[in-house]
């Protein structure tokens, strides 16, 4: 009986030993995907980029910071709402990454949750007063929380008006966002560039400028 719990034993380490060696291995796996992923974020390759961080996701679903990445890929991409997913899943298993309330606000936002992404921008204020952000690109909460203050208004007291694409010479295969129209009946928005081979680089976001004619509006 003492043979077999022996043998019973040395079956066991040696099955731990096996299953610490993989997990070793996806790690490292992760580890490489992510380093990838994020060489390639900053050269602007953005799809190439999701690709890399969905493979570290596989390997590790539980972490919040692959997850905040994807969703960060998400949100420069022409389907910006499908973001809040990611960064749900991000805050779910870390509430306390940095800059994971601002970007779920945005993405609450986006999908017209204002009060949800009313939530989340408080609580990046709370944060970022007792540690401080260096990039000013999250000191927008306060921005942010007055546009949902006035799209809640605004749903509630629906006009009359209908959205409608703008038509070939503004939209592309590439994102194009935050439009401002100007007087004289000229638009100013943000195009990510013209995503050659499906490849949408955000390093190639520029601004542009269109007029509205008889025809609609002009190439810009």
């Amino acid at each position: 009986m003492r043979q077999i719990h022996l043998s019973l034993a040395l079956f066991l380490l040696t099955i731990g030993a096996f299953a610490q060696s993989d997990a070793g291995a996806a790690t490292k796996l992760a580890e490489d995907a992510i380093a990838k992923g994020d060489a390639l974020y900053a050269k602007g390759a953005v799809a190439d980029a999701r690709r890399n961080y969905e493979a570290a996701h596989v390997l590790e679903p539980e972490n919040a910071l692959v997850d905040y990445k994807i969703g960060l890929c998400a949100m420069d991409g022409p389907e910006a709402a499908s973001s809040l997913m990611w960064f749900q899943q991000a805050a779910s298993i870390d509430t306390s990454l940095l800059k994971v309330h601002y970007m779920l606000g945005c993405a609450y936002q986006l999908n017209a949750r204002w009060d949800d992404a009313i939530a989340e921008f408080k609580q990046h204020i709370a944060i970022i007063r007792s540690s401080p952000d260096a990039d000013a690109t999250y000191f927008r909460s306060q921005k942010h929380l007055l546009e949902c203050t006035y799209g809640k208004e605004f749903m509630a007291n629906p006009g009359n008006a209908f959205v409608t694409a703008a038509g070939p010479n503004i939209n592309s295969s590439a994102a194009e966002f935050r439009p401002l129209l100007l007087p004289g009946g000229e638009m100013l928005f943000t195009s990510a560039g013209s995503a050659e081979g499906g490849q949408e680089r955000k390093a190639d976001e520029r601004i542009r400028k269109s007029r509205w004619t008889a025809d609609g509006w002009d190439p810009s």
